[in-house]
């Protein structure tokens, strides 16, 4: 097996991941085209598993605890901004990852040169049989679609999910790395679209494989994706999809507000909304830069259907 330790850098992102942190770790100790760089960043968890793993492991890591939990990306970005390498390999640090699946995945990406990132098939770490997650499309209300079927090896899709992302460096840096003002909801898949967008290819390979525990998500983050699925709206569409799928938006709005009053929820929706127009001025200009490296077509990269 060639050895990829010059070429890739490895990023933990921590919080609360309890007992699965350290076996996350040695899985990519235990890596075939290893031994990497790991730069592990801790988002100020209160459960002693950074702790932990930083007196077992020392030296092998480069340890960077946070004051506050901003959320996922700023400290994917800290870990962006340490890398050097041709690769970056982001990690939740509840993941455990298949011996190959670092070399699975520049394999990928090796072997179609438009391709900038690439996530391998997440499966249920109880139920390993059980697909979480094989890559996303995005329907133009905003809203991922999941595909139901797996295919033999790798495929083209709009996004993936952040738990492993193996990223070109020069790329990321180039759509000006993830979002620090998503805290949660499309943090993952607003970065990966924004690549897209700009002509490279997402790919999901599904003959690399890790496993990742199901947390069950209720309402208390709908004011997260309410406010990010907006958000991700008005920087990537265009002002011309934006217009014709208004009737569309309007009645999924107003369905997604009676779903939320019903809930008890109503004040979250309209909290969200709010926190949009404070942020237009950030978001427009966002939203400049984003559409001046496009390069597909919002009908190329969004898909219509089922939700």
């Amino acid at each position: 097996m060639n050895k990829l330790n010059n070429r890739v850098t490895i990023g933990f992102v921590n919080f609360n991941n309890g007992k699965f942190v350290e076996e996350c770790i040695q899985s990519v100790i235990a890596q075939d085209s290893g031994p990497f760089r790991m730069i592990f960043v801790d988002n100020a968890s209160t459960d002693g598993s950074f702790e932990h793993v930083k007196e077992k492991f020392g030296d092998l890591l480069e340890w960077i605890s946070l004051k506050e939990n901003r959320g996922p990306n700023p400290a994917r970005n800290i870990i962006l901004k340490k890398a050097n390498t041709e690769f970056v390999l982001f990690l939740d640090a509840d993941v455990v990852l298949e011996k190959d699946v670092v070399s699975k995945l520049v394999a990928s990406i090796e072997a179609h040169p438009q391709a900038a990132v690439a996530s391998p098939l997440v499966l249920d770490y109880e139920n390993r049989t059980k697909v979480q997650f094989c890559g996303t499309l995005i329907h133009y209300i905003g809203a991922a679609i999941h595909p139901n079927k797996v295919f033999d090896d790798t495929y083209e899709v709009s996004s993936l999910g952040g738990a492993c992302l193996l990223v070109r460096k020069s790329v990321a840096d180039k759509i000006q790395g993830w979002d620090e003002d998503l805290f949660f909801g499309w943090t993952d898949g607003d970065f990966v679209y924004r690549m897209v967008l700009a002509g490279y290819k997402a790919l999901c390979v599904s003959k690399a494989k890790i496993y990742h525990p199901y947390k069950k998500r209720g309402l208390s983050r709908a004011y997260h994706q309410i406010r990010n699925r907006w958000y991700f709206m008005l920087k990537t569409y265009s002002w011309r999809t934006l217009l014709l799928i208004f009737p569309v938006i309007f009645f999924y709005e107003m369905l997604l507000l009676v779903f939320l009053t019903l809930k008890k929820q109503s004040f979250t929706y309209f909290k969200a909304n709010f926190s949009i127009l404070l942020s237009l001025p950030q978001i427009l200009k966002k939203r400049h830069y984003i559409q001046n490296l496009r390069k597909l077509r919002d009908r190329d990269t969004l898909t219509i259907g089922n939700i």
